[in-house]
């Protein structure tokens, strides 16, 4: 049976330069532990000098992570505006398919061909609308939140649309849930490489 020493010189033998300069800055470790680490640091003929400037390199990376994430953050639409967008485009497809029958009926259209047209609108809203002006739907335009292509930044495109919104129609509540996750991306957002975002972000790239 292998010793703790032997156990904790065989995790630090596994790790990489930058990781070994990491923990040996850590509160954590136990005298035994940071015998090991020193060992293992002579062992690669890493001097004290060198586990500071990598553990400055790997501290700065954090750094830069954890506010590249904290700007996407603010970029990203709020779960909440999204689900309240959601509503008003739910609320206005089902007034196109309710609405627009009866009104091309009046017309003279045949109410057969009236009513399969009615239900064409219905689904194009739900499946399109992302690429109307500057991404946004009837409920984006009140929440002023847009959908954008995540590499450009730029408003979503039709085809991109088409695909986000397949996955909602399939999925239904099990897709919407995804929003609540870190990126706030739906599987039809990560299929169409898409994001939701406030619309004083619409032009920048989202760096997720």
């Amino acid at each position: 049976m292998k010793t703790y020493a032997e156990v904790v010189r065989e995790s630090f033998r596994g790790m990489t330069d930058d990781d070994l300069a990491e923990r040996w800055h850590s509160a954590d470790l136990t005298d035994e532990a940071r015998q090991q680490l020193q060992a293992e640091l002579t062992y690669r003929g890493i001097t004290d000098d060198q586990v500071r400037r990598l553990y400055e390199t790997v501290k700065a990376e954090q750094e830069g992570q954890a506010a590249q994430a904290a700007a996407t953050d603010a970029m990203l639409a709020s779960p909440l505006a999204r689900l309240g967008a959601q509503s008003i485009d739910q609320i206005t497809a089902l007034l196109i398919l309710l609405l627009s029958h009866p009104a091309m009926v009046q017309l003279g259209v045949p109410s057969q061909l009236s009513g399969l047209v009615s239900v064409f609108a219905f689904f194009g809203y739900h499946l399109l609308s992302d690429a109307l002006p500057n991404g946004q739907t009837v409920g984006k335009f009140v929440f002023r939140i847009a959908t954008v292509h995540v590499e450009s930044g730029q408003s979503c495109s039709w085809g991109r649309s088409l695909v986000r919104n397949l996955s909602l129609l399939l999925l239904s509540v099990f897709d919407v849930l995804s929003i609540f996750a870190r990126r706030r991306q739906r599987l039809g957002d990560r299929l169409a490489r898409t994001a939701v975002v406030k619309l004083e972000s619409v032009g920048r790239p989202v760096q997720f």
